[in-house]
């Protein structure tokens, strides 16, 4: 194979089989309006209602958020972490771990350890499912009050 046929073949793998974020984040834009906002003073994430989505549930959109934040430039690599659940959600330490447990054997998220310290990311590949879980809780909840 010359270099000219790796470097096509390279552009075209880059171009066709990658995820692409932008397009992922887009595809999710309307919905996630309807969840949270992003506070552009420190990138934390505001969830509009929280009391209505488990506490596993809770974590995940948050973590989402916190990709949202990140393609807007206010927020770090689009990461959380454990500190940082507990302080904006108000969730406990001992139950927030079970909850991130559970979010990575199901696939949802990735952990990075950086010393002693946990972070977390929702990963790409599993942004549909998890929009689709969190959509699906809602609609439960709503069907559930209106009964």
């Amino acid at each position: 194979m010359s270099s000219k046929d790796a470097i096509s073949l390279e552009e075209r793998i880059k171009g066709e089989l990658y995820l692409n974020r932008a397009d992922a984040l887009a595809k999710h834009f309307l919905t996630v309006k309807t969840l949270l906002r992003i506070r552009p003073e420190d990138g934390g994430i505001h969830l509009l209602t929280p009391e209505v989505l488990s506490g596993k549930l809770r974590v995940l959109t948050y973590m989402v958020g916190k990709l949202f934040a990140h393609a807007a430039d206010e927020s770090h690599k689009g990461r959380v972490g454990n500190e940082e659940l507990v302080r904006e959600l108000g969730i406990r330490m001992g139950s927030l771990l079970p909850y991130l447990k559970r979010l990575r054997d199901e696939g949802f998220i990735a952990a990075q350890l950086e010393g002693k310290r946990s972070f977390h990311s929702v990963r790409l590949s599993c942004l549909d499912k998890a929009m689709e879980c969190i959509v699906s809780s809602l609609a439960k909840h709503k069907k559930e009050s209106e009964e």
